[in-house]
């Protein structure tokens, strides 16, 4: 949740309308935040929108490396070679 001082304070710079603050779930209301009704419309955006997956990264590299030829009908890059610096004499 954004901090609804920051979207009162961002409305003030022209950055944010509003209408556009109803969007982070803030009520503003004769220029200052109206806690209450932020509270009950965060609330309700909550309820809404239903529970937030955590994002998914998706399988280790050695299985993409795998998988690659089967899933995208191209061969698995290759791996990265890093050479070792050795030190002037």
């Amino acid at each position: 949740d954004r901090d609804p001082a920051l979207v009162l304070t961002e409305i003030g710079q022209g950055l944010v309308t509003e209408t556009g603050a109803l969007d982070y779930g803030v009520v503003i209301k004769d220029g200052a935040v109206d806690e209450t009704a932020t509270q009950a419309l965060r609330e309700k955006m909550r309820t809404e929108r239903g529970e937030v997956e955590v994002f998914n990264f998706g399988p280790d590299i050695e299985t993409l490396r795998k998988n690659c030829l089967e899933e995208t009908g191209l061969p698995a890059p290759k791996q990265p070679m890093w050479r070792t610096a050795e030190a002037a004499e």
